[in-house]
């Protein structure tokens, strides 16, 4: 369940009650008209804020399940376009799907990377999507003027995120 507060005022003004898991993870987009939840029954669930009803319900991808993991890290991050226009989040281990928030088309974008997907943001200029895996490794989309509706495939490259890399070798003292 998730409630919204009038500050000024200290009183409850809405009630989003359209979730049976523990809500893990709450956002709001950058144009304040929709908010966007992940629960722990791996359901990801956009609700219209100023009307105050669900507009869009699926499945998401959740590395970790509350039982066994229940720390919010853990979960796979989704992410609201600066725009306003999209949301993107994990579908599956190696997938993600992108929503249109006006008609909420979706489609559905293999990754590609040999490790599960870790979040999903866009670059402030909406020009980019960043996939980041659980092993730090980032693939950039070009997303810029892009039609997802009509075109499956985009643009990426992979950037590879060596601040791990310590961690794999070994240091010995020589005396």
């Amino acid at each position: 369940m998730v409630y919204k507060w009038n500050l000024k005022s200290d009183t409850k003004t809405s009630t989003f009650n359209k979730t049976f898991g523990v809500v893990k993870r709450i956002i709001v987009s950058d144009d304040g008209k929709f908010l966007s939840t992940i629960s722990s029954d791996s359901m990801l669930t956009i609700f219209n804020i100023f009307l105050g009803q669900k507009v869009f319900k699926e499945r998401a991808y959740l590395e970790a399940d509350y039982y066994s993991n229940p720390f919010p890290a853990m979960y796979a991050i989704h992410s609201f376009s600066p725009n306003g226009k999209y949301l993107s989040y994990p579908k599956t281990a190696d997938s993600f799907r992108i929503v249109n928030l006006v008609d909420f088309y979706t489609r559905k974008y293999a990754s590609k990377l040999n490790y599960p997907i870790r979040s999903l943001l866009y670059t402030p200029d909406d020009n980019d999507l960043m996939l980041i895996s659980s092993d730090y490794n980032i693939k950039l989309y070009y997303i810029k003027d892009y039609d997802f509706e009509t075109n499956p495939y985009f643009e990426s490259r992979l950037i590879n995120f060596y601040s791990n890399e310590i961690r794999k070798k070994r240091f010995f003292k020589h005396t």
